[in-house]
């Protein structure tokens, strides 16, 4: 093979490319949508209602994001996505990533959060403008059932 000074052989290309390819496999690998956990909806007139978003910011685009609500792992999330809970009144804990957050929910109310890169990790925001969080819905795809093994 013939090569002009400072010219770098094509293998070292495919290694440079080899970190991209194994991300890429990693990302098929991992669990993707709602579980069997999620608690089976109320109605909306008894019910809080949580909308969980996952920000479409380029950090972290190639994970999902595990989210438990009230101990149980309920969904497993990409950029762009969400899911809604219709749950009973009061006290219950979300957590995603290394951010939990113990919150008191009213029957009859929305409550809209997003799940975002904070200081390098995954975190838990709310969204208090409703009119923001029906936006970003509207942006964003409906979550659906995992079709995996149980985690």
């Amino acid at each position: 093979m013939i090569r002009t000074p400072g010219q770098r052989p094509a293998r070292s290309l495919g290694i440079a490319l080899l970190p991209i390819a194994v991300s890429a496999l990693l990302a098929c690998n991992v669990p993707h949508g709602t579980t069997s956990k999620l608690p089976p909806p109320g109605s909306r007139e008894d019910s809080a209602r949580i909308v969980i978003l996952r920000d479409e910011s380029y950090l972290g685009h190639m994970n999902t994001v595990g989210v438990r609500f009230d101990g149980y792992e309920i969904a497993y999330m990409r950029i762009g996505e969400f899911v809604e809970l219709l749950v009973p009144p009061g006290r219950h804990v979300i957590d995603v990533y290394r951010s939990r957050r113990s919150l008191e929910f009213e029957r009859g109310q929305s409550y809209y959060y997003v799940i975002a890169p904070i200081s390098g990790f995954f975190g838990i925001e709310r969204i208090d403008d409703p009119g923001e969080g029906e936006t970003m819905i509207r942006r964003s795809r409906r979550l659906g059932p995992w079709r995996g093994e149980a985690p």
